[in-house]
Protein backbone atom coordinates (compact mmCIF):
# COMPACT_ATOMS: atom_id res chain seq x y z
CA UNK A 1 0.00 0.00 0.00
CA UNK A 2 1.67 3.26 -1.26
CA UNK A 3 2.50 5.61 1.46
CA UNK A 4 0.96 9.60 0.88
CA UNK A 5 3.42 12.25 1.34
CA UNK A 6 2.29 15.73 1.48
CA UNK A 7 5.10 18.15 0.71
CA UNK A 8 5.40 21.90 2.21
CA UNK A 9 4.82 24.43 -0.66
CA UNK A 10 5.69 27.82 0.87
CA UNK A 11 4.77 31.02 -0.83
CA UNK A 12 5.81 33.31 1.90
CA UNK A 13 9.92 33.97 1.03
CA UNK A 14 9.72 37.08 3.82
CA UNK A 15 11.90 34.62 6.14
CA UNK A 16 14.28 31.99 5.63
CA UNK A 17 13.16 28.78 7.86
CA UNK A 18 14.96 25.63 8.13
CA UNK A 19 12.18 23.67 6.58
CA UNK A 20 12.46 25.83 3.58
CA UNK A 21 16.63 25.52 3.22
CA UNK A 22 15.35 21.47 3.68
CA UNK A 23 13.97 21.56 0.55
CA UNK A 24 16.63 23.19 -1.54
CA UNK A 25 19.21 19.85 -0.25
CA UNK A 26 19.81 17.11 -2.15
CA UNK A 27 22.39 15.73 -0.19
CA UNK A 28 25.70 16.78 1.87
CA UNK A 29 28.69 14.42 1.81
CA UNK A 30 31.57 15.46 4.59
CA UNK A 31 35.03 13.90 3.87
CA UNK A 32 37.49 12.99 5.81
CA UNK A 33 39.94 15.31 7.85
CA UNK A 34 43.56 15.73 6.87
CA UNK A 35 45.80 18.31 7.81
CA UNK A 36 48.50 20.89 6.30
CA UNK A 37 51.05 22.61 8.58
CA UNK A 38 49.22 21.50 11.60
CA UNK A 39 45.93 22.61 10.69
CA UNK A 40 42.95 20.67 10.44
CA UNK A 41 40.96 20.63 7.07
CA UNK A 42 37.98 18.87 5.45
CA UNK A 43 36.07 19.07 2.46
CA UNK A 44 32.49 19.40 2.47
CA UNK A 45 29.85 19.49 -1.09
CA UNK A 46 26.58 20.70 -0.85
CA UNK A 47 24.54 19.58 -3.57
CA UNK A 48 21.63 21.53 -4.24
CA UNK A 49 18.14 20.36 -5.61
CA UNK A 50 17.81 21.39 -9.32
CA UNK A 51 21.54 23.38 -9.55
CA UNK A 52 23.56 20.20 -7.88
CA UNK A 53 27.14 20.65 -6.74
CA UNK A 54 27.33 24.29 -5.14
CA UNK A 55 30.86 25.87 -5.30
CA UNK A 56 31.33 28.54 -2.70
CA UNK A 57 33.02 31.39 -5.21
CA UNK A 58 36.45 31.83 -4.09
CA UNK A 59 37.40 36.12 -2.86
CA UNK A 60 39.80 37.79 -5.45
CA UNK A 61 43.24 38.68 -3.38
CA UNK A 62 44.48 41.68 -3.54
CA UNK A 63 48.02 42.69 -4.18
CA UNK A 64 49.69 42.49 -0.96
CA UNK A 65 47.61 39.39 -0.11
CA UNK A 66 49.21 37.68 -3.54
CA UNK A 67 52.85 38.59 -2.29
CA UNK A 68 51.85 37.29 1.27
CA UNK A 69 51.26 34.59 -0.42
CA UNK A 70 54.11 33.79 -2.18
CA UNK A 71 56.65 34.96 0.77
CA UNK A 72 55.01 31.81 2.94
CA UNK A 73 55.40 29.26 -0.14
CA UNK A 74 59.18 30.64 -0.26
CA UNK A 75 61.31 27.79 1.03
CA UNK A 76 63.69 29.69 3.97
Amino acid sequence: MPIAVQRCITTDFSELTTPMINEFIDKILVHAPYYIDGERMQEVEIYLNFIGKFEIPQPQLSEKEIKRQKQLKQPV
